[in-house]
């Protein structure tokens, strides 16, 4: 299969393992990826790949955080504090 036949037809997947993806293939994807559409034309990408698998679990760790915070306040309704709601507060 074709890397953009790939893009095209493969849906979210949410179960991942351990298994290095190699550095061509992922050259390959990000090459690939700046092409997406950006909302508004902004361009506003951001790229980090995280080998090291403590960075990557500290970060995880952080996103499961804010995450949880922001999920809290989505189910409480205050809607209105999200605005305040920034990346500092997960710790990162």
């Amino acid at each position: 299969m074709e890397l953009n036949e790939a893009l095209r037809t493969t849906g979210a997947v949410r179960d991942f393992t351990d298994q290095a993806v190699d550095d061509a293939v992922l050259a390959r994807v990000l090459d690939t990826a700046r092409f997406a559409p950006s909302g508004a034309n902004a361009q506003a990408w951001r790229i980090v790949v995280i080998k090291d698998p403590e960075k990557r679990r500290r970060l995880r760790d952080s996103y499961l955080r804010g995450s949880a915070d922001y999920l809290s306040l989505m189910s409480a309704g205050l809607t209105s504090t999200l605005k305040n709601f920034s990346a500092s507060s997960a710790g990162v």
